[in-house]
């Protein structure tokens, strides 16, 4: 059963992760996960905003969000922090619970705070508003899709997509088997006792992953603008002869 009333060495980077797998868990034995493909077979790239940045959110707190978007059919693209909102000049409504993470200050301590979707304040115009001002879309791999070729690569492409605009696609078999990983993750991480320790824990997966989706960005990006430059020569040398 979660602990609904941690301790402060709780918050202390563990609950929130427990917090997460718990959700995750929920997600994919509902058979709503956003990370993995509809009934149609397709997955859905829907990225999630920090209204005060205009960024996509990091992988952390990008996947939870996701998950919570779905549970409670929120519609919003953009989450704020309460000091966001209230400059915003709206308030959280009554009884909303936010969405949990985690944060460092300069001294490496850590701290605990919430996000809250536009839908759950009173004047979600006004954070839709500030969002799309601040919005800062990388869309470097619009029109192309990426394809998932292991299970090692899933979370890397499938946060690259949220990440730069491109579409993804991937096999059952694979989907599969990347769910089964990702529930081993997210089990190992609730475990109170018997924890395995050569499961990596969740917050590290996908902060790898994270990492390695600014790679996954990078390669097709400048392997795109060779494309590019090649066919411009081509067309050069066409128009010379």
């Amino acid at each position: 059963m979660s602990n609904l009333s941690p301790s402060k060495n709780d918050w202390n980077g563990s609950y929130v992760p427990k917090h997460s797998a718990k959700i995750l868990l929920e997600s994919m034995d509902s058979g709503n996960c956003p990370l993995l493909p509809d009934s149609n077979g397709k997955l859905i790239i829907d990225p999630i905003y920090n209204v005060n940045t205009g960024r996509v959110l990091n992988g952390k707190d990008l996947i939870p969000a996701q998950v919570t978007k779905v549970q409670h059919g929120y519609e919003s693209k953009f989450v704020a922090t309460k000091l966001s909102i209230e400059s915003s000049k709206t308030t959280v409504k009554q009884g909303e619970k936010g969405l949990f993470y985690n944060w460092q200050d300069e001294n490496g301590k850590f701290h605990h705070s919430s996000y809250f979707f536009a839908d759950q304040t009173s004047n979600p115009e006004n954070i839709l508003d500030k969002g799309n001002k601040q919005l800062r879309k990388d869309e470097r791999l619009v029109g192309k899709t990426l394809q998932i070729d292991s299970v090692e690569n899933y979370l890397p492409m499938y946060l690259a997509a949220c990440r730069s605009g491109a579409d993804v696609t991937v096999s059952k078999e694979i989907a599969a088997a990347f769910e089964e990983t990702f529930k081993l993750i997210c089990k190992n991480e609730l475990a109170t006792q018997g924890k395995n320790k050569e499961i990596q824990p969740l917050n590290s997966f996908i902060y790898d992953a994270d990492k390695k989706s600014l790679a996954v960005i990078n390669a097709n990006w400048d392997m795109g603008k060779k494309i590019n430059k090649h066919q411009d020569r081509k067309k050069e040398q066409e128009i010379c002869l």
